[in-house]
Parts: structure tokens; C-alpha cells; sequence
């Protein structure tokens, strides 16, 4: 299509760390195009439930052609995780620019959690017993695979140190920023000016959106159940995408817009302390290239098992 560009920048991680705000930044940078479609899912192939999967004239669309514009970005936060998803991109753009953010293990597992459970994919309400259930859940699909269930693998999607590594398979690590998620909630303005810097565009006045701050569960028992019921019933007919009436009946029925409950500190010290050596790693990763991070960020985790 020789009207659309080929994406050059990408947000390919990690969720649930701010990847949708600093895409709601980029987009006010005159140029930075940003499509408004939300995490197009076209590069990792191995969730097929995405509009775009296997559709490049529709995923091309979302990126026309424009003067003055520098960069044309993908924010899908989870080609990081995806073990294919950065060897397409590097084989579509092999230059391309890559923004990863980083958040701590017990923080990104509670708000997985809870993004699971707003979405009805996760059908157990106590975070202990969910993360624990990752095991076995990997063990059951092996007979019956879902296109949803690798989002409930929390143990396999933590492990950012190990999909760090992965990607420098196929991206010079110089092309990649490096952004420390507490970093982004104490000085939004210097990660701003950081990013600019590193894709060599002027530093423009923005307004510092934060995107995704919240989310909830429905607060229905009923309306809940009649959901997992529907997306049950849609991956066993072997379905990709809905109508979109479960987003709307989520929204309608969520409980008040509150702050989610912080991690239990015992439940956050094992989660922390069982990814230890993938937290060396990605220390290690930050310190070789670009990086925004937060003072105490180098905590030397793990230094010795490396």
C-alpha cells in the first residue's frame, strides 16, 4: 500500500506499566503518528483473536501517510512476550525504534490480576491462588490450547529479564529505551524529554495523560457470570473476536472507579524475591544501553548469579 507507512516505533512491553500512557504522550508530538485503534495485535501471531492477525492491508491502514511525520508507532505492549512478535517486526522494520517499560513483579502481577479478571478471563477471584494456578493452567492446555490462555500464565509474563534477552535477537540494543516505570510516576517531565531524545525530536510542551489508571471487576455476580459464560462459549466455537456488548456490559456494571488494594507485602516479598534472577537481567539490560530509571533502581539482585 503505497499510500501507508510501515511502522518504525514500537511500544512492544510490558503491560500494565504505563505503555498506554507513554503512547498518549508520543501522540501529541506533532511527529509521532499513533493510530487511535488500541494495541493492534498484528505482529504476535500467536493470539489470533485480534482483527488485524493475518490482515496486513487492514493493519497498513492504521498508519497513512503524513507530511511532517517522523515516526508511525505500534503500541501492543505485548509483543515483548510474544516469542515471534519481534522477529516479524525486526523482519518488516528492522530499524525501527522500541520504547520497554519495567515495573516491579508483585506491582505487574496484582494489576494483571485484575485486568484479567475486568476482562472475564480469569475465573479466580484470589490473586494467591491465580498465580499459583499458572502450573497447572499451562499443564491443561497442552490437550486443549485457547488463543486466551498464555495471558494466564502470570509466572511466564513476568519474566521481562528473559524476554529482554530474546529481543536482542532481533533488535540492536541501542535502538531500544529502557523505561523504569517509577521513573514515569516521579518525573514524567524528564522521561518526556528523555524519549524525545533518544527518537532526536524537539522536546514539545505535552500533557502528561495517565492512561489505565484504574479498573475494575463488574460489581454484578450475574452480569459477571453471563460473561465468562459468552467468552466461554466463543473460544470453544473457536471464535476470534466479540461484538463488543461484553466491553459495554463490563463498563455498565463495574464497580465505582477506586483505587485497586496494594499487594499483600508477604504475597509481594515471595514474588519478588522468585524473580530475582530475572531482575539481574534486567539490570544488566538497562545498564547497556538507554535507560530512564529512578534513583535506587540498581538494587545489584542477583549480581553474583551473573
Amino acid at each position: 500500500m503505497s499510500d501507508s507507512a510501515i511502522p518504525n516505533l514500537f511500544i512492544p512491553g510490558t503491560p500494565k506499566a504505563a505503555t498506554t500512557s507513554l503512547a498518549a504522550w508520543l501522540a501529541q508530538h506533532p511527529s509521532v503518528h499513533v493510530p487511535s485503534v488500541k494495541e493492534p495485535h498484528f505482529f504476535n501471531d500467536d493470539r489470533s483473536n485480534s482483527r488485524f492477525a493475518s490482515n496486513e492491508e487492514a493493519y497498513r491502514s492504521l498508519f497513512p501517510k503524513r507530511e511532517h511525520v517522523t515516526y508511525y508507532c505500534d503500541a501492543t505492549p505485548g509483543y515483548l512476550f510474544s516469542p515471534n512478535a519481534l522477529r516479524a517486526i525486526a523482519q518488516t522494520s528492522p530499524h525501527a525504534k522500541h520504547i520497554i517499560t519495567f515495573r516491579d513483579y508483585a506491582e505487574t502481577f496484582f494489576s494483571l490480576h485484575q485486568h484479567e479478571r475486568f476482562l472475564q478471563t480469569e475465573s479466580i477471584a484470589d490473586p494467591v491462588r491465580a498465580f499459583a494456578a499458572a502450573p497447572e493452567r499451562r499443564r491443561r492446555d497442552r490437550k486443549r490450547p485457547k488463543s486466551y490462555s498464555k495471558s494466564l500464565y502470570y509466572d511466564e509474563r513476568l519474566r521481562v529479564g528473559a524476554q529482554l534477552l530474546r529481543a536482542l535477537e532481533f533488535v540492536d540494543r541501542d535502538n531500544i529505551l529502557f523505561i523504569d516505570f517509577d521513573r514515569v510516576k516521579g518525573n514524567p517531565d524528564k522521561v518526556w524529554e528523555g524519549m524525545c531524545e533518544f527518537l532526536e525530536l524537539d522536546p514539545v510542551p505535552i500533557e502528561f495523560i495517565r492512561k489505565n489508571s484504574r479498573k475494575t471487576v463488574p460489581a454484578d455476580g450475574v452480569v459477571y457470570r453471563m460473561l465468562r459464560l459468552g467468552i466461554s462459549a466463543r473460544n470453544a466455537l473457536g471464535l476470534g473476536r466479540g461484538t463488543g456488548l461484553a466491553r459495554k456490559l463490563r463498563l455498565r456494571f463495574a464497580k465505582p472507579d477506586t483505587e485497586p488494594p496494594a499487594p499483600p507485602p508477604e504475597l509481594a516479598e515471595k514474588i519478588n524475591r522468585q524473580f530475582e534472577y530475572d531482575r539481574a537481567l534486567v539490570e544488566k539490560f538497562a545498564q547497556a544501553g538507554p535507560a530512564l530509571v529512578a534513583e535506587g533502581f540498581y538494587t545489584n539482585a542477583g549480581s553474583d548469579i551473573l
